[in-house]
């Protein structure tokens, strides 16, 4: 497996992937925002919301800083390399989701209230056009499986190529 350096390494190295998906949006939606969202995302999904958040002591946790706590439960529930969080799509999917519950736990009464305040007070929608537009939000949803893939990918192709020099000849055999 490789370590955390080198998964660092590999997520700016792959960060190009995502800032050509951004491109192909951008095209669709006649604008450049997804070209810039799509690698910040990547490079969030790499550094910071990756796979290794099933490991609580990991660099991926120690990054949320004072936040770091939010994902003991997670790494609690998940076990490390397993399919819920190192899986395509399923991994992501269990983040987003486990990250959008402990917000609307912990900010939904915050949250709601500053809305209503925002829009009776000053007839203002605090929710930014960004992120009702569809095609942006599936860009950044694009974006952070592929900064996940770049992390499990790597995992997996060192997992085999640990399992091929277990089994390989020796040269003490031939």
């Amino acid at each position: 497996m490789p370590n955390v350096k080198t998964h660092d390494t590999i997520t700016v190295c792959t960060a190009p992937v995502s800032t050509f998906a951004g491109a192909v949006f951008s095209v669709q939606t006649q604008s450049l925002v997804p070209v810039l969202i799509a690698p910040l995302a990547h490079l969030f999904a790499g550094y910071m919301f990756g796979p290794d958040l099933d490991m609580y002591h990991s660099r991926p946790t120690q990054r949320w800083g004072w936040l770091a706590f939010i994902w003991w439960p997670y790494s609690r529930l998940i076990k490390h390399r397993s399919f819920w969080s190192h899986g395509p799509l399923v991994g992501t999917t269990v983040r987003l989701l486990y990250l959008l519950t402990v917000c609307v736990v912990s900010l939904g009464p915050v949250t709601w209230w500053a809305y209503q305040f925002l829009k009776v007070n000053y007839n203002i929608s605090p929710i930014p056009r960004l992120l009702i537009n569809t095609s942006y939000f599936f860009v950044v949803l694009v974006a952070l499986e592929l900064g996940a893939a770049s992390h499990y990918l790597a995992d997996w192709f060192g997992s085999y190529r640990k399992r091929q020099a277990r089994y390989a000849p020796s040269k003490k055999n031939r």
